[in-house]
């Protein structure tokens, strides 16, 4: 309803209430009337930025920073590989591979992200990283950054 009434010039919308019934409600009226106006005026709309995310910025950076550290990660001496972020955003990295298994770099990115507390419960140092972000969205992640392929370093 919002789109239509978006359409329509200011000068109907209380004519189409009268006649029809039509009416909007809530933030969405405020929102319709406000961009009437706007046409009226002869002004452009601006298209609205949606963002449906569950999490913050900062929390994604640092989940990011800790899948890309050397303790989780090494590159391989060749290629490289394309990563779209938005629908006309790429940026190219070179090849990741992970030096533990996925399981254990969620434990450990969890336990960076819960403060340290001592003997007697009080708070002793905050937590070197923000977040967690979910399971899934930790999986994804590192999915995205590195390849299938897993090598353990041994050091003699």
């Amino acid at each position: 309803m919002a789109l239509v009434a978006k359409c329509i010039p200011g000068v109907l919308l209380p004519k189409l209430k009268k006649e029809i019934g039509f009416s909007l409600v809530g933030n969405t009226r405020g929102k319709a009337y406000k961009d009437a106006k706007h046409l009226l005026e002869g002004e452009k709309l601006e298209k609205p930025m949606i963002k449906r995310a569950k999490f913050k910025d900062c929390e994604a950076d640092d989940l990011v920073r800790f899948v890309l550290s050397e303790d989780c990660v090494g590159t391989f001496s060749w290629g490289s590989k394309l990563i779209h972020l938005e629908s006309r955003e790429k940026i190219e990295l070179p090849r990741f591979f992970r030096k533990k298994p996925r399981r254990l770099m969620h434990e450990e990115y969890e336990q960076a992200c819960e403060p340290e507390f001592d003997q007697n419960g009080q708070r002793v140092a905050e937590p070197l990283l923000r977040g967690p972000l979910c399971r899934a969205s930790f999986y994804n992640v590192v999915r995205s950054l590195t390849s299938g392929e897993e090598k353990n370093e041994q050091r003699y």
